[in-house]
């Protein structure tokens, strides 16, 4: 049903909009970012590689999930000085016309909606040669059919830079409970670690990511972004841990440049829920740091 897979509940806690990946670039490389977080979708996963943006740099992101569900995104980021970097993101996922049921599961003729709201502020820093470190503090409500409720939480991570190799692990979610129903859920606390490695000339991007979720578990995903030229990229990945009817984890996608535009897209087949697409475009703009 729509409503498992949107409001709190889903494996245990709150919020999946913390779960889900936005932008278009790391999902194609099955969300295996952790390690490379060089642009404004490290609020995601990372946010110590924000420091890696040299320039004011903006996204906007859709996402076509499953059984309706949609996903909107906008992030903003601004280096201040040489060391720090700060960017605030806003993450809205929505869906409509679900079907209302009584308590023994007979439909009542009504049908209501719903939503997740994210506010993320992030303020990152360079600590010494190739070290970054960085912290989200965000804000999440949740609504079901006009019931709401609104948590706090926070991020950390950090990422090092050596040579072609980034060594990157963060800590998501950490907060308070969300109160939905006269129940409360927790959120979904998750312990990220990435590598990633730049090889054939600056073409070949390799990546692995081990990310532990404490309502689901531990899952692997990794992924490459080939350069093929100066204005396009293709992209593929894979994520272990998928159910039977939900597909084999493979993800796939492409990049299209354009002197200070990105125009990403992902596609990500779930099996018996269908594909979803999700298409991303950045623009990169002000002077170098």
């Amino acid at each position: 049903m729509p409503v498992a897979a949107f409001s709190s509940g889903e494996g245990g806690s709150a919020a999946p909009v913390l779960k889900l990946e936005s932008g278009a670039r790391s999902s194609g490389m099955g969300g295996s970012f952790c390690g490379i977080a060089d642009d404004i979708d490290a609020v995601q996963y990372n946010p110590a590689g924000l420091v890696q943006l040299h320039r004011k740099e903006i996204m906007l992101a859709h996402n076509e999930w499953i059984e309706g569900v949609k996903n909107e995104f906008v992030g903003f980021g601004m280096p201040i000085n040489e060391y720090w970097t700060a960017a605030i993101a806003l993450n809205y996922m929505h869906v409509d016309g679900l079907t209302g049921r009584d308590d023994s599961g007979t439909p009542t003729g009504k049908t209501f909606g719903g939503y997740n709201g994210l506010l993320t502020l992030n303020l990152c820093a360079q600590v010494s040669e190739g070290m970054y470190v960085g912290g989200n503090i965000k804000v999440v409500q949740e609504s079901v059919d006009n019931r709401k409720g609104t948590a706090f939480c926070a991020d950390a991570g950090f990422l090092y830079r050596l040579n072609n190799w980034r060594f990157g692990a963060s800590v998501l979610n950490a907060g308070t409970e969300m109160e939905l129903y006269e129940d409360s859920f927790p959120l979904p606390l998750t312990v990220k670690t990435g590598v990633s490695y730049m090889m054939l000339k600056n073409t070949l991007l390799l990546t692995c990511d081990a990310n532990n979720r404490k309502d689901t578990g531990t899952d692997v995903r990794a992924g490459a972004e080939y350069v093929i030229s100066e204005m396009f990229v293709a992209r593929a990945g894979y994520k272990t841990n998928a159910a039977k009817n939900t597909g084999s984890g493979v993800t796939c996608g492409v990049s299209i440049n354009h002197q200070d535009w990105n125009v990403d897209y992902a596609f990500l087949p779930y099996g018996d829920f269908g594909n979803t697409h999700r298409v991303s475009v950045s623009y990169k703009f002000g002077g170098r740091k």
